[in-house]
């Protein structure tokens, strides 16, 4: 998998302008399947936001457990966004 930069409300900055001591957030979306870097530290409500997702329609997994709307993610954490999907 390949790995793509996005400019996501400013929170990313372009690599040309980072330094050996910038670190980023990762962040592992799917539909489509892709690994982000997005600049903390940020609630997950607003990384939800940054990302035009709806967080009702959304999970979000920091080591291995779910993480709730107004729990602080940083710049160390790697964290898996998951679509809710149900069905009968």
């Amino acid at each position: 998998m390949g790995r793509k930069s996005l400019s996501i409300a400013q929170s990313l900055l372009p690599l040309a302008q980072r330094s050996a001591y910038d670190r980023f957030m990762q962040v592992q979306l799917s539909h489509p399947e892709r690994l982000v870097e997005v600049k903390g530290p940020k609630r997950v409500k607003e990384l939800l936001r940054d990302l035009n997702l709806v967080a009702e329609a959304h999970l979000v997994i920091r080591r291995d457990e779910l993480v709730t709307e107004d729990e602080l993610l940083r710049d160390e954490d790697m964290v898996e966004v998951r679509p809710v999907i149900s069905g009968g």
